[in-house]
């Protein structure tokens, strides 16, 4: 019955929720994905969005996952890219949204990040600031290693909160935050992390005309901006050193024409030459008119380059909007095809529930009145011993001890009256046993180990044997245990404290019962002989072993200043 009901429950997961991604997908999104990452760090923006289509078109838009993080936080940045910085905002909101879902707090803090920078170019600086605390809130101590997306460092978010912190006249603040970037920069070798942070620092001293310092720190960044090949950042850094020398036209020039030429050689993204242009524009107005002509021409075609490509990424969207359209209205109908099925399989699974209900209950309530009799049987069995055999028993024992008085001068009789009293004695013990086993009245550990102590004390009583017993039971003192463990246990144990009494010498017997977490523990310990030879307990050893590994426990017998047995039972 339990085959049939993981089959139908298997067949109705697949029917609705459908078949899980396979590695070929998943291999082929990751592929898409990188592509579109690769493209975005060698500044073709137009490739990284057309793979980065590729991939929202390989996963399910619908979804919820790390992969509908990674792709709107990407598409975040290059909205960012490309000055296109409301959507930017947008995409990144919808990341964030995601990434709280999955609780992913790496991911939010990344997503916070790009919200931020959109915001910073939308002039929102007070809204950028309260969003890359946000990311620094969510960032965790320890990041996971090797994720499918360059996800932003603790650097970038200082870095940022330098540039926010400048921007709402909070020179110190801005300082503080980027000491601390520029220090886990240094740590973490970070090839655009260093140049960023050391312009950042000629920012901050050209906003207080401490010029000297910003050109030191404008020249340190350039220098390290060649170095990791970010010619962007070196590209900003000639517009930002025109900045700090007002005056000197010779050295205005040199910047300049280094902008120029490293603009030639080097394909740069059009944000970052606008600001360089912008920057020429104030060094050079109201000097030359013929540069300045020219500069304001390349302002304004790079923003109808900006322009032009922000409307081819419009009618991207609009594009990828109606295919979503699409898709949606695909999914649509596949659902109300599906809706038949369903209710169809539903109704199917009802039934199926009912009747497997139904047999449930008809036989839990057969199985109950199987006990309930079983249990009435147990009883009688048990009265009847207790009372026939148990009194029968008795009545042989006090017969048997009459015949031992009266025959005191008949050695063979008096040999003959004892055996019968041995085994009438053995016998009764044995009975009691079986009485106490069925009875469920006294089924706890704790009720087992009374039980034991009284047969052990009454056992040892009169002999020269010193028996001590200590129990630790803890939490298992009220754990039941059914007749047939508690049989089986108190026999072994009964086999072994029968053969110290008779065969080891001993004169002194020590029971340890501890109640471990799960798991019963009993040593027996004796100063005796030991085991002389292997058949020291005859089939005894055999008995206590076989009744040990019935109730899946484990039996040791260790000689040591006499014998140790140690014997543990599972709950």
């Amino acid at each position: 019955m339990k085959k049939i009901l993981t089959l139908f429950l298997l067949m109705f997961s697949v029917l609705v929720f459908g078949q899980e991604m396979t590695r070929e997908q998943r291999q082929k999104i990751n592929k898409t994905f990188n592509q579109a990452q690769f493209y975005l760090e060698t500044d073709e923006i137009d490739q990284a969005q057309k793979w980065l289509n590729s991939t929202r078109n390989l996963t399910d838009f619908e979804a919820t996952d790390t992969m509908s993080c990674y792709i709107n936080s990407l598409q975040s940045e290059l909205f960012y890219y490309t000055g296109l910085y409301e959507f930017g905002k947008t995409q990144a909101q919808k990341s964030i949204n995601a990434a709280v879902k999955i609780n992913d707090s790496l991911l939010i803090a990344d997503a916070y990040f790009f919200k931020a920078i959109n915001e910073f170019e939308l002039k929102n600086y007070q809204r950028a600031e309260q969003s890359l605390q946000q990311s620094k809130r969510y960032y965790p101590q320890k990041p996971r290693l090797n994720p499918l997306k360059n996800i932003i460092r603790p650097d970038h978010i200082a870095n940022n909160l330098a540039q926010a912190k400048l921007k709402i006249n909070q020179p110190d603040s801005a300082i503080y935050y980027n000491r601390k970037a520029y220090r886990y920069a240094q740590k973490t070798h970070s090839r655009r992390g260093i140049p960023n942070c050391e312009q950042t620092f000629g920012e901050i001293y050209l906003s207080q005309k401490q010029f000297d310092s910003a050109q030191f720190y404008f020249a340190k960044s350039i220098l390290s901006a060649q170095r990791s090949v970010y010619h962007d950042i070196e590209l900003v850094g000639y517009g930002f050193l025109m900045e700090c020398k007002p005056n000197d036209i010779s050295k205005d020039e040199n910047y300049y024409q280094a902008g120029l030429k490293l603009m030639q050689s080097q394909s740069i993204n059009l944000a970052f030459r606008k600001i360089f242009f912008e920057k020429a524009l104030t060094a050079f107005k109201g000097r030359q008119p013929e540069r300045e002509n020219f500069i304001l021409a390349k302002i304004i075609q790079l923003n109808q380059e900006t322009s032009d490509l922000n409307n081819y990424y419009l009618q991207s969207m609009t594009k990828g909007y109606i295919e979503n359209e699409r898709k949606i209205l695909s999914l649509e109908v596949q659902r109300l095809r599906k809706e038949k099925d369903i209710v169809f399989f539903q109704l199917m699974m009802a039934v199926f529930f009912v009747l497997a209900l139904i047999l449930v209950v008809v036989i839990i309530r057969r199985r109950n009145k199987e006990n309930l009799k079983l249990l009435h049987q147990k009883n009688e069995i048990s009265k009847d011993l207790h009372d026939d055999i148990g009194s029968g028993l008795s009545s042989i024992l006090i017969h048997s001890d009459l015949l031992q008085k009266q025959t005191q001068s008949a050695p063979e009789l008096k040999v003959l009256s004892e055996k019968i009293n041995e085994t009438a004695s053995e016998i009764s013990q044995r009975v009691s046993t079986f009485v106490w086993s069925l009875n469920d009245k006294q089924n706890t550990l704790a009720g087992f180990t009374n039980y034991f102590l009284n047969y052990s004390e009454k056992l040892f009583e009169g002999t020269f044997i010193d028996f001590q017993c200590h129990a630790q039971l803890g939490l298992l003192s009220d754990k039941a245990i059914d007749g047939h463990v508690r049989k089986n246990l108190f026999l072994a144990l009964k086999e072994i404290l029968n053969n110290i009494l008779k065969h080891a010498q001993a004169t002194r017997v020590e029971v340890h019962i501890l109640g471990l977490r799960h798991q019963l523990q009993i040593t027996i310990a004796d100063n005796g002989t030991g085991l002389k030879h292997e058949n020291q307990f005859g089939n005894g050893l055999k008995n206590i072993q076989n009744r040990i590994e019935d109730l899946d426990g484990k039996v040791r017998f260790q000689e040591s200043d006499g014998l140790r047995v140690i014997i543990e039972i599972p709950f």
